[in-house]
Parts: structure tokens; C-alpha cells; sequence
């Protein structure tokens, strides 16, 4: 029970409640009106005739990306039905025009619509993140999915976006087609590789004079009923990061679109900056810092940094270099000699195991402020000269 009638009329403009009196200097309090129900008998629960699905573009984007959500409903009622639909997520996720959907389904009906989004480009980059989208109805049917938000991930542009909606949202046929690519995640620059792309009709109709592209390459085919039909290409690698590989399907019953992310890798770069001292007194020691960051979109691997010079070799290894490093190594004051020279190497692999290296000389005046330093400062310069 959602109402209880007070009054039957056929004026819609009668009130239910009316006070009336001759009189002057009259006060009327007006009491609240008192109902009193008794349920007489209890029908059985009306299920939600509208049924929901999420489907997100990208499960992993990059600070600032756009994204796409889809909403999807369908009725399962005999009957039309009317539904309006919003999209909840965090503060840090901004959604682009109008949030609130109202939709009419017909009969078994299926329909599409589309929230465009932005994550914020003012996260921590240090971080990732997860992030909730629920899409929910007036009647509280609610539908929830997730994606995570990280440096470096895939970009997508509010452009690249756009050419992914759907513009007729009538066409609910094309939940029964599907695209699939052969896409390896990474490829390297200037790579000639052709991959396996097949659109597949699942439905219970043959679809004719369908128009098939795949990275802009444009053919028109015929789908019968659980038929599939395969073409090939070459992806474009002469962009280094993020890439899409955009498909489509499309006719008077279909209109299908589909994104695919990989990355084309270059030769992985390590630039180190280096922070010494440019004199130090004997015995005392002191440090050599670095920063090491990557001047590449590879992430560089297996990584050895040594410095050898002075009677000592000291070494740092990392795995992976996905972000500025700040290293530093400590050098004995009691092993220098008038003029110190140290060699700095770094070594690493990239995602092949083909190996890199770069090496840089260091140089430090040593100081003696006694004539004992001073000649323990000349025997470790000849002891030097010989290792």
C-alpha cells in the first residue's frame, strides 16, 4: 500500500480537507488528521521488473584519464516500463552532463546509455586506486562495478571516449555480437606483428551488409545466425606508450564498439644525477647520492649500480624502476688518497633480457690536515695504481 484515500471527487482541484466559518476575529488551530489503518489482508511482493548491468571501458586508466561506464537495462515484463537511472561514485571521479537517465523499455526490451567520466589529475602518483560505480534506479535496483586509477596505466582522451558511445540506443540486438582481438599487451616500437580479430553473431537473426572496421580499416560482411568471421591486421607501433586499437560492427540491427589497450615498449633509459662532495678531509667519511630515474616508457629491469675506486666496490640492485629512486652510498674517509677517482656503472635488462649499461667517472679532492694524513693519503694512491 502506497496511498490512503481521504476523499473521492472528480475535481482533482477539490481539497481533501476543508475548514469553513462565519465569523470575525476568528483563531482556528488546525489539528494534524489521524489515521488509523487496519491491514486486512497482504498481498504477495511485485518483483522489479527492470533488470541491471555495468560494463566499464577500461578497468585501469591513468591520473586524469576519461572514462566510460554503460549502463544496461532490460524488462522483463510483458509490458512497457519506465526507469530512471543514476550513477554513483567518489567525489574524485567527475561525471560529465547530465547524471540522471530516464528510460523507456517496451516489452522484453534491452537498452544502453552512457556516463562519460574523469578521474582527477590531482591524486598521489605514488598510489593506486580503486574506485566504486554504481548505477542505480529510482526503485533502488542498483548495479556496482570497479576500476583502478594508476600512474602510467592507459589514457584516454574525452575525444577517444565519445567515439566509443553508441548513438542508437535502439539496437539491442548488438548485446548478441562480439569482437575479440588477438592483442598481445606489448609490442615493441616499429614491430610488424598481425593479430586475429572476429566478429561473432550469438543471436537467433543473420545479420547482412554489416560494416566491419578495425583500426580504420573498413570491410562489409555477412553474418549468418552463430557464425563468425575473422579478418587480420597489423597494429600501428611507431608511437611509443598507451595505444588503442578501436573495432566497430554496424547495421540497420547492430551497432557495436569495442576498445582494445597495448603498449608499444622502446629501449629502457636510466639518467642518474649524482650529489658529492667535491673535497673531503682523511677519515672522514662521506656519500655519494643519486637519483635514478627512468627517461624511458619501458620500465628498465635487473638494475646493478656500482661504484668502484679508492679500494672499495659497493653495489645496489633493484628489480624494477618505475619511479625516481633516491640512493646513496657511504665511501670509507680512511681509503682516499689527494686525488679520488671513482667509477660509477649502471647495468640493466629490459622486459627480452636484452642488457643495457652506462658507467660516468667521480672525482674528489682529498685534504690532509697533518703530515701523517698526508703520507697515509700518498700510500693509498700507489696501493691504487695497482688495483
Amino acid at each position: 500500500m502506497t496511498h490512503i484515500k481521504l476523499h473521492h471527487s472528480t475535481d482533482p482541484t477539490e481539497p481533501s480537507v476543508k475548514y469553513e466559518w462565519l465569523a470575525d476575529k476568528v483563531t482556528l488551530n488546525a489539528g494534524s488528521i489521524n489515521i488509523k489503518v487496519n491491514v486486512v489482508s497482504q498481498g504477495t511482493e511485485h518483483p522489479e521488473e527492470i533488470l541491471l548491468e555495468q560494463d566499464i571501458l577500461s578497468k585501469e586508466v591513468d591520473l586524469g584519464s576519461y572514462n566510460l561506464i554503460k549502463g544496461i537495462a532490460k524488462n522483463t515484463g510483458g509490458y512497457y516500463v519506465a526507469t530512471t537511472l543514476q550513477l554513483a561514485a567518489p567525489k574524485e571521479i567527475g561525471i560529465l552532463g547530465r547524471n540522471k537517465r530516464t528510460i523507456l523499455l517496451g516489452p522484453k526490451e534491452v537498452k544502453e546509455t552512457y556516463w562519460i567520466i574523469r578521474v582527477s589529475d590531482h591524486l598521489n602518483p605514488n598510489y593506486w586506486y580503486t574506485f566504486p560505480a554504481v548505477i542505480y534506479s529510482e526503485k533502488n535496483v542498483s548495479v556496482a562495478d570497479e576500476f583502478k586509477v594508476q600512474l602510467h596505466s592507459p589514457h584516454y582522451s574525452e575525444n577517444d571516449v565519445r567515439q566509443l558511445i553508441v548513438t542508437n540506443e535502439d539496437k539491442s540486438y548488438s548485446r548478441r555480437v562480439s569482437i575479440s582481438c588477438k592483442l598481445p599487451k606489448e609490442l615493441f616500437l616499429n614491430e610488424s606483428k598481425e593479430i586475429n580479430c572476429t566478429l561473432k553473431n550469438s543471436g537467433n537473426s543473420n545479420l547482412n551488409q554489416v560494416n566491419f572496421c578495425v583500426g580504420g580499416i573498413c570491410e562489409t560482411v555477412d553474418l549468418p545466425i552463430n557464425q563468425q568471421y575473422s579478418t587480420k591486421i597489423k597494429p600501428k607501433t611507431n608511437k611509443v606508450g598507451w595505444n588503442k586499437l578501436i573495432a566497430s560492427a554496424e547495421n540497420q540491427l547492430i551497432d557495436k564498439k569495442v576498445a582494445f589497450d597495448y603498449a608499444v615498449m622502446d629501449a629502457p633509459k636510466i639518467k642518474a644525477n649524482s650529489l658529492y662532495p667535491e673535497s673531503i678531509h682523511f677519515g672522514d667519511n662521506f656519500k655519494i647520492n643519486l637519483i635514478i630515474n627512468k627517461t624511458s616508457f619501458s620500465n628498465p629491469k635487473n638494475i646493478e649500480i656500482t661504484i668502484k675506486g679508492g679500494g672499495v666496490e659497493q653495489s645496489i640492485f633493484l628489480e624494477e624502476l618505475k619511479e625516481p629512486q633516491n640512493l646513496s652510498m657511504e665511501v670509507r674517509g680512511d681509503r682516499i688518497s689527494k686525488n679520488n677517482r671513482y667509477e660509477l656503472t649502471m647495468s640493466w635488462k629490459d622486459q627480452s633480457g636484452k642488457s643495457y649499461s652506462n658507467s660516468r667517472e667521480i672525482f674528489v679532492k682529498g685534504i690532509g690536515d697533518t703530515f701523517a694524513e698526508r703520507i697515509k693519503m700518498m700510500v693509498n694512491g700507489m696501493i691504487g695504481l695497482f688495483q
